[in-house]
């Protein structure tokens, strides 16, 4: 079992909106927790927030101890063959998710420069999505493989600067009505396995790091493509950390933005590994 897991550690963070739990939105992309980030004023603009209350959180005593957030990284998890072996086998043994077969869609972000997937349920549905991205028949692929599919878009679009669209049959992960619960409404394909981490974290490993007290996406800082990067502080966590509510907003001419930490390897005691 891997005994190391990679996180972001943050001095403080900024939640943008209400602590008061029935004043929230029924769903978050980032689960059941409170949603944080380092740039607020882009998250306001891309999230519609219009001109909410800001709290800066920090660690439970910080200025006396210096303690910082430990935020689990998700995209690192899900690069690590591994831990998203062993989150995927915990999330289905959990009662929490499982393997469903659906079509996915690929296209290219030229913004980001990055791949982006959506799911169908019936390959007819994936042919009509992925036409409209591009409405072009002769720019629309089926493939065999969702890598073909993956190797295909990205080719075509950095080496040849073509707009192209490809779906394919993929097995994937997608959670149970249990799992959607707990994630507070997400269940998507494509974000099953990004909830399947959050809860793995809330309940596998939250106990064993001290500090740790969320998750972190390092999305693109791309606001005009509606991408930043993003985190959530776990509602078990409250009690580990400090909210103080800001007395004024900024400058309407200046943008709050501040540079996420380098994601650090943390190794964990083998002894402190759950047997899954």
């Amino acid at each position: 079992m891997p005994s190391e897991i990679p996180v972001r550690s943050f001095p403080f963070l900024i939640h943008a909106g209400e602590l008061d739990r029935s004043l929230r939105k029924p769903s978050s992309h980032e689960g059941d927790g409170l949603s944080v980030s380092l740039c607020p004023d882009d998250w306001e603009r891309i999230a519609r927030l219009g001109e909410p209350s800001r709290w800066d959180i920090t660690m439970l005593n910080a200025g006396r101890t210096g303690e910082e957030m430990k935020l689990i990284d998700i995209y690192a998890l899900m690069n690590d063959t591994d831990m998203k072996a062993e989150i995927t086998e915990w999330a289905i043994e959990a009662g929490l998710a499982r393997q469903t077969d659906l079509w996915c869609v690929v296209t290219y972000d030229g913004e980001c420069e990055e791949v982006r997937y959506s799911y169908c349920q019936k390959e007819e549905d994936a042919q009509e999505e992925a036409f409209m991205s591009t409405y072009d028949e002769t720019a629309t692929y089926r493939s065999e493989s969702l890598q073909e599919a993956i190797s295909l878009v990205r080719q075509k679009a950095e080496k040849d600067g073509d707009d192209v669209a490809a779906f394919a049959r993929h097995t994937c992960l997608t959670l149970t009505e249990d799992g959607i619960a707990r994630s507070r409404g997400q269940g998507r394909a494509c974000d099953a396995f990004d909830m399947a981490a959050v809860l793995w974290a809330r309940d596998v490993r939250m106990d064993k790091v001290p500090g740790l007290v969320g998750a972190w996406w390092n999305d693109v800082h791309e606001p005009s493509a509606l991408s930043a990067p993003r985190g959530v502080i776990f509602t078990e966590a409250f009690s580990q950390v400090d909210f103080m509510k800001r007395d004024a907003r900024p400058d309407i001419y200046e943008t709050e933005y501040h540079e996420p930490p380098e994601v650090e390897t943390l190794h964990m005691p083998m002894e402190a590994g759950l047997k899954m």
